[in-house]
């Protein structure tokens, strides 16, 4: 998105640098005008699109989703909710949610340490 946005700004501060230098009668500003109109149109559709496909605020889940992860997170934090609550808090916080420092070191070096154990 960062990258057509500053494609677009970039062709329009290049037409108007280019209005600018061209002579001042108008048979010459419209045919300038016409050599950016295309450029312009592909980054004001590609803007579109990408406004439609993908909303740049929305988070990865819905507010219920928050919830209940939330929920699940404060329930492993207080002892309850069982291996569903350890499950939500490593989704959500990562590996340094889990209190076992054997599990989260075999978790945060991709398991190759139960490798040389043996297991």
């Amino acid at each position: 998105m960062r990258g057509v946005r500053a494609a677009g700004l970039a062709t329009a501060a290049l037409a108007t640098a280019a209005v600018l230098m061209a002579p001042l009668d108008g048979a010459d500003t419209g045919r300038v005008l016409a050599w950016f109109t295309l450029p312009l149109l592909l980054v004001v559709g590609c803007l579109a699109i990408a406004r439609i496909e993908v909303h740049p605020y929305t988070r990865w889940a819905s507010p219920d989703g928050r919830r209940l992860l939330g929920s699940l997170v404060t329930q492993h934090g207080t002892g309850a909710g069982g291996e569903h609550a350890l499950l939500a808090s490593v989704a959500v916080l990562g590996v340094g949610a889990l209190e076992d420092p054997e599990l989260r070191a075999a978790l945060a070096d991709g398991g190759s340490a139960s490798a040389h154990r043996g297991l």
